[in-house]
């Protein structure tokens, strides 16, 4: 026979406080959220393609086209660039110096936070291109978007892009991918 004894806890009422302190704690972390929602929001409502900034299209094409990379451009079989890979809700987030040698990748550094918690967790990162891969597929695929810029002022068929952004579907938000790729540096 199980004898009733006291709960040194507090009894039935500290049972009704633990879930009123529950409450008041799940309250308070969707409360936290809250701005972090309304950045993601903005973000999604902003977009990532062209702010019509010092970045132009020199060489790439939007969703009509079937040219992704630059005509000419051939990746050449080592080098380094900075790739900055933002937008969308995806692990491959972040900030990566990437040094390429046969069509694939070597070595990659994080240069932030993202990129160090990706690193964490998956050493799986593209080469340029890989990135044009991609955007030729998402095209292929029937993407909403897909960009390729080239810097301004870049003869054609020189260089690689500077960015990449696609935009599988207008209507979804968090499905953009883009892309900035900077300091690149064919091997001597």
């Amino acid at each position: 026979m199980r004898r009733a004894t006291p709960d040194p806890a507090g009894g039935p009422g500290r049972r009704r406080d633990m879930r009123a302190l529950k409450r008041a704690a799940k309250h308070a972390a969707r409360r936290a959220a809250a701005p972090v929602s309304l950045v993601a929001l903005c973000l999604a409502l902003a977009g990532c393609g062209d702010d019509g900034g010092d970045e132009g299209s020199g060489g790439g094409e939007g969703s009509g086209g079937a040219q992704v990379g630059a005509p000419g451009w051939t990746e050449p079989d080592a080098y380094r660039y900075t790739l900055e890979s933002m937008c969308g809700e995806r692990s491959l987030m972040g900030v990566f110096d990437i040094s390429v040698e046969g069509g694939e990748v070597v070595e990659v550094a994080a240069l932030d936070v993202s990129a160090e918690a990706y690193l964490g967790h998956s050493d799986d990162v593209p080469t340029i291109a890989g990135l044009l891969d991609l955007a030729e597929q998402a095209r292929d695929d029937g993407a909403d978007e897909v960009t390729t810029d080239y810097p301004k002022g870049a003869p054609e068929g020189e260089g690689p892009p500077s960015g990449i952004t696609i935009d599988r579907d207008r209507d979804a938000i968090d499905d953009e991918e883009c892309y900035t790729i900077s300091d690149y540096t064919p091997a001597a």
